[in-house]
């Protein structure tokens, strides 16, 4: 077959016939005549870019085998119309002038269109194929709309030859034709899809000015140019120079020529490409498009005239646009946004298929098209960073179904209850105080707030009032006003703050990755309720990814099969819609699945199917009738819509963290409004993932806002650790400590004169040794004073000159380190007292939520307890008629001041003033007359936790008794759980119980047999754990709160592997004896509330204990009708114990499927017991499979199959 001639040709005017490369091929031949179709090779055939009009024509890209006779006739033309009967055929040429579509995308899936433009004497197509004479290659056309289906292609072209060229077109003459041809061609109109635009070192000046004139242009076309700006999504500049370019030499070659001017503009004899520059730094739609900027890294041999007046690439070697120039200098503001290309200024875009620079390009491309993007393998947390995924173009599946939401309400559901709690706990500052943050230059925060970018650290030694100055920043009037500046002249850009304060010794919404992003969403939609709108799709993704998750499949669906199913005619669209409206999406007070069955019922009666139904727990059923599947679905469906009305913490829609992010990508993507975010992130070192997680995660959201509608900067304080100096150390910011000797000076004076109004000049003449010793440090300045002002009242009645000397010795006897001071604080206090610190301080410690005074009490009421007997005496003994001032004074004192004490309020524990900088509470709170209930106690400060978990803590406060001591917070929690009947938290006290029992046994090492063993508590813990109503269902007989088995149970359903262990070994035949079904236990266990359920691998760990040590696990079709599972979530799980199941029957020579030793009539009937016998007869083979799929995507597949068909058997059962 003969080989190609080297050129490409552009085939235009196409008829709508050439719908393919074969097609057009065979028009083409046919329009010429004298070639043959194999001859002709088509590599793209697409749509023509242009006007609408009534004839759709085509256009394709061409080369040949063998030259038409047509296209040698005029070596010097460019192009050629092919003419038949008088009409004009097939436009073919070489220049490809104006816009060239290079790949179809069909409508429903066309979401973005990109432009390439070219360089100055560069040609349209030619300049982004590869150097050589291999032409049948170009990356736009070949490889992007592989990895972009989405986007159509297009190539711009125009005249930029240099040599003998008669055009006295200008840069801005070349603009103007190119806006004019977008318009032309419905791009960049209001009705049109984004635009992404590639554009190469002139093609990007041109590109640069056009849109600086359309920013300026007013008057008729106002609103259509604009969209142009506003359709724009990104760009990616290739050596696009902002400065003059070295074309000194080029420059002597056009004069006198009439392009003269064009290339004047380029050189350093015009100032215009610093003028443009400046004008397109500062279109104030530039903040809403992803930019990116490639520079070159090769010289490039520069123009040169032969003899005979021929030009040629043979001039010395130079850097045509340097690093700065190419990248708008961001190269050293914003290098995350540059692209290095070790190519010369032509190679820049001259991409073969294997270069690692078009691999670059095409994910730079996906992030601005918003394409899924993974850079990092995983879609979770993990120690190496944060994985990114961008939120993409709905991949929406068929028949979904449209729901209409209570946006407002479920904002106010994904707001956490504690969001804010934190802060408010943080007092305000001392008056005087931080004020140097704004006015001392060498912070360099007044010009980040200013006009900075990226992220700002402020980092400091524990204990130095990062908090508080965090507060005091936040809601400083001058942080607005200075931020208020943000944004080029003219920008409509929203501006906005948002807070976040991390607190390691608060509830989980405080210190987490998830509580994070709940707050920054709920803020942005209260301070911009008009974004609301982008929560809808999102929240529609996250209920139907949920209701696949867990196999409800869709109303829509059901409905049809129930009508194909019953051989009637389908649903009219008018039918179809009076039932879907059925479906509740808002609270209201009759349920949607009610009036669904209403409606069904008379649709089927309607075509002559009438259908008695019965009332069953979860609504009407209907015996024998497919539509009951539908119903029943219907009801889990209901609930799961209803649940994202309800807080995540009062058992609400559990947010997973990939669903929070699609929230916060649809924030960045909207094309609503415009906003300048800065957030605040207070105490990073205390949020509880790895800091790897979190420190990719800030980079990623700041990255991510530049050149978007949603452009981000972060400031956040932490503690200087080695991994936030790794990725920001070369940030801009300062340590606290450094900056606020003033600040400890005044707090050090203004505490003394509050204190001793009349003055106390022994202590004031120590005030410079303090602050000498502080070394910025303020909690250990207020441990100083506390100590100093405890020596002045002790000292009282002693003369002047004595009591100077004894504050010095006191202030010379204090150690200078935190951990050594509050070893010096333990110390100190009565050996009578020492186990009720260590209880009381390990609690503070190891709760993961506020614990209030009456809770504390309890804890120390049986902390002592060896037995449930002597827990319970203890609880006796207990009176908490104490007031508040006798409970707090007791507790300050057992744990030498160490914890603070907060009140209770509606919002949570709130703060007691006053609190000093050292964000710690300095309040002497004890005439405070409430009940113990009415206030919660914690740790005062962070650093104290730290030290409490140190190895030393328990031998220090302990001494020799600590080797002999297991116990710890967790402990003396799960056993207050367990023994306080009348608790009422946030988090139920069965849900606390679980967590801190399965700590107590982790940490420990040992369980609480003896203690758990108490009846009367054991069986309400257990009503609690399983429901009221379960009770008489799960125990075989009456109720009895003295049934040695409920002790038994709850370890089960908890999972305290330890404390089974220790039952066998005081009975080893617990098990085997146990008339209670624990494996309904197990499954019921799986499903509680959310931070109770029993994790899957430890249920599988307890099945296994006690199937292996004599339990008879029920038949197969008591568990399967007993259990009901229809979650496809835990269906792997579930389908493992049915194998135990029937491994362990069938050891034991039991009947697999019935509860006798006979045949007896099944309980499953249908397609059930089908699924059931054809288990039982393949079970061996099935555990081959479990156990050899060794393969990890086969054995998934296999696991999903098992799901699903477990969850077919448990609807049907």
């Amino acid at each position: 077959m003969a080989s190609l001639v080297p050129k490409v040709y552009r085939a235009r005017n196409l008829s709508s016939d050439a719908d393919s490369k074969l097609s057009a091929a065979k028009i083409i031949s046919a329009h010429l005549g004298d070639v043959a179709a194999d001859d002709v090779v088509v590599y793209s055939v697409a749509d023509e870019a242009r006007t609408e009009s009534a004839t759709k024509t085509r256009t394709a890209t061409v080369m040949f085998r063998k030259p038409p006779s047509l296209l040698q006739q005029d070596s010097r033309a460019q192009e050629w119309v092919v003419r038949n009967a008088g009409n004009i055929g097939p436009i073919i040429d070489t220049h490809f002038f104006g816009l060239t579509s290079l790949n179809h995308v069909n409508e429903p899936q066309h979401r973005v269109d990109c432009i390439a433009i070219c360089g100055l004497a560069g040609h349209p197509f030619g300049s982004w194929q590869p150097h050589g004479g291999d032409k049948d290659y170009m990356w736009i056309r070949d490889t992007l709309p592989a990895h972009l289906p989405h986007v159509r292609f297009y190539i711009y072209g125009y005249d930029t030859a240099i040599a003998g060229s008669n055009s006295t077109q200008n840069v801005k003459d070349i603009s103007g034709t190119l806006i004019n041809t977008l318009q032309a061609c419905n791009l960049g109109t209001s009705d049109a899809k984004p635009l992404v635009f590639l554009a190469h070192s002139l093609g990007g000046v041109v590109l640069k000015q056009a849109l600086v004139q359309v920013a300026k242009i007013s008057g008729k076309t106002l609103g259509q140019r604009l969209s142009i700006l506003d359709k724009i999504s990104g760009i990616i500049f290739f050596g696009v120079p902002s400065s003059p370019m070295p074309f000194e030499s080029l420059h002597s070659i056009v004069q006198a020529q009439p392009n003269e001017g064009l290339v004047r503009d380029l050189t350093n004899k015009s100032e215009y490409l610093g003028e443009l520059e400046d004008q397109f730094s500062h279109i104030p739609f530039l903040e809403n498009m992803t930019t990116f900027w490639a520079y070159e890294t090769k010289l490039t041999r520069t123009v040169a005239k032969a003899r005979d007046g021929a030009l040629s690439m043979s001039g010395p070697l130079a850097l045509l646009v340097d690093r700065a120039s190419a990248t708008s200098q961001s190269i050293y503001s914003h290098r995350d946004a540059t692209i290095q290309i070790d190519e010369d200024h032509s190679g820049i875009v001259k991409f073969r298929q294997s270069d690692t620079a078009l691999t670059i390009i095409i994910h730079k491309l996906q992030i601005m098209v918003g394409q899924d993007v993974r850079p990092i393998s995983g879609p979770h947390q993990g120690t190496s960073g944060y994985t990114s995924k961008l939120l993409g173009p709905a991949q929406e599946p068929s028949r979904r179904e449209a729901f209409h939401w209570d946006l407002s309400a479920i904002r106010d559901a994904l707001r956490a209850s504690q969001r804010d709690l934190r802060e408010d706990q943080i007092e305000k500052n001392y008056e005087g105080t931080f004020s140097w943050v704004y006015d001392d230059d060498t912070t360099g925060f007044r010009q980040w707030l200013l006009g900075g970018r990226g992220i700002y650290w402020i980092r400091g030694k524990p204990g130095s009032g990062k908090s508080t100055l965090m507060k005091y920043i936040y809601h400083n009037e001058r942080t607005a006003q200075l931020l208020h500046e943000w944004g080029p002249p003219g920008s409509r850009a929203e501006q906005m703050q948002l807070g976040f304060f991390f607190h390691h010794r608060g509830s989980e919404v405080q210190r987490s990755f998830s509580g994070l992003l709940r707050s920054i969403i709920t803020q942005i939609f209260e301070q911009k309720p008009q974004l609301l709108s982008c929560l809808g799709p999102a929240l529609d993704a996250t209920y139907h990814e949920t209701a696949a998750t867990r196999g409800l499949g869709s109303l829509q669906s059901e409905l049809e099969k129930v009508f194909t199913e019953a051989g009637l005619q389908q649903l009219q669209e008018e039918e179809l819609a009076v039932l879907l409206r059925c479906q509740q999406t808002k609270p209201r007070q009759s349920k949607g699945s009610t009036s669904l069955a209403r409606e069904l019922r008379r649709l089927l009666k309607s075509r002559g199917v009438v259908i008695e139904d019965v009332t069953g727990p979860d609504g009407p059923l209907w015996p024998d009738s497919s539509a009951n599947e539908a119903l029943l679905s219907e009801v889990q469906r209901e609930e799961l819509r209803l649940s994202f009305y309800t807080r995540e913490e009062e058992g609400g829609y559990l947010w997973s963290q990939s669903q929070l992010l699609n929230i916060i990508d649809a924030l960045f993507t909207q094309r609503i409004l415009s906003m300048h975010i800065c957030l605040f992130l207070d105490a990073l070192d205390e949020y509880d993932g790895e800091p790897e997680f979190i420190t990719g995660f800030l980079r990623h959201i700041q990255e991510r806002g530049e050149g978007s509608r949603c452009r981000m900067r972060i400031c956040f304080s932490s503690r200087p650790w080695a991994v936030f100096e790794r990725h920001f150390g070369s940030s801009p910011g300062f340590a606290i400590h450094k900056y606020n000797e003033d600040d400890i000076s005044r707090y050090c004076w203004n505490s003394i004169d509050e204190r001793f109004p009349n003055g106390l000049i022994p202590l004031s003449s120590l005030v410079p040794s303090i602050i000498e010793r502080a070394r910025g440090v303020f909690v250990w300045v207020r441990l100083v004073l506390r100590d100093l002002f405890e020596a002045v009242t002790n000292s009282r009645n002693e003369g002047e000159g004595h009591l100077r000397e004894s504050l010095k010795q006191c202030l010379d006897s204090l150690p200078d380190e935190l951990d050594d001071y509050y070893e010096s604080i333990i110390d100190r206090i009565e050996e009578t007292f020492r186990w009720a610190a260590y209880v009381v301080l390990e609690i503070l410690s190891r709760i993961e939520e506020t614990v209030r005074v009456d809770t504390m009490l309890k804890a120390l009421a049986i902390s002592k307890a060896t037995t449930g007997e002597e827990a319970e005496r203890g609880f006796r003994k207990l009176h908490l008629a104490d007031k508040m001032r006798e409970a707090k004074s007791r507790l300050r004192s057992l744990s030498g001041s160490l914890i603070e004490f907060r009140a209770i309020t509606a919002r949570g524990p709130s703060v007691e003033p006053p609190v000093d900088n050292g964000d710690v509470d300095d309040s002497d709170d004890g005439d405070s007359n409430g009940s113990p209930e009415a206030e919660v106690v914690q740790l005062m400060h962070q650093t104290v936790k730290d030290f409490v978990l140190t190895p030393d803590f328990k031998r220090i406060v302990l001494r020799s008794r600590s080797a002999h001591v297991v116990e710890n917070g967790h402990t003396f929690l799960a056993r207050t759980y367990l023994f306080d009947h009348g608790l009422r938290h946030n988090y139920r006290s069965e849900v606390q119980f679980v967590r801190q029992a399965q700590s107590a046994e982790r940490t420990t090492g040992k369980s609480q047999f003896r203690v758990f063993q108490h009846r009367e508590s054991a069986y309400r813990m257990f009503e609690r754990l399983i429901g009221f109503a379960n009770v008489s269902t799960i125990l075989p007989g009456p109720a009895d709160p003295n049934d040695p088995e409920i002790a038994l149970s709850i370890a089960a359903s908890s999972g305290l592997l330890l404390y089974l262990e220790d039952s066998l070994v005081e009975n080893p035949s617990v098990f085997a004896n146990s008339r209670i079904d624990l494996l309904w236990l197990l499954v019921h266990a799986l499903m509680r509330i959310h931070g109770s359920q029993l994790p899957c691998e430890t249920a599988l760990a307890v099945a296994n204990l006690m199937i292996k040590n004599g339990y008879t696990p029920p038949s197969l079709s008591s568990f399967i009708t007993r259990s009901k599972v229809g979650r496809v979530e835990y269906g792997e799980t579930i389908m493992r114990l049915i194998l135990m199941i029937l491994q362990a029957r069938d050891s034991m020579g039991c009947n697999i499927w019935e509860d006798t030793n006979g045949g007896g009539a099944s309980v499953l009937s249908g397609e059930a017991a089908e699924y059931v016998q054809e288990w039982g007869r393949s079970y061996p083979e099935l555990v081959r499979e479990w156990e050899g799929a060794q393969e990890p995507k086969q054995a998934w597949r296999r696991r999903r199959l098992y799901a699903y068909k477990l969850k077919g058997m448990f609807r049907r059962s």
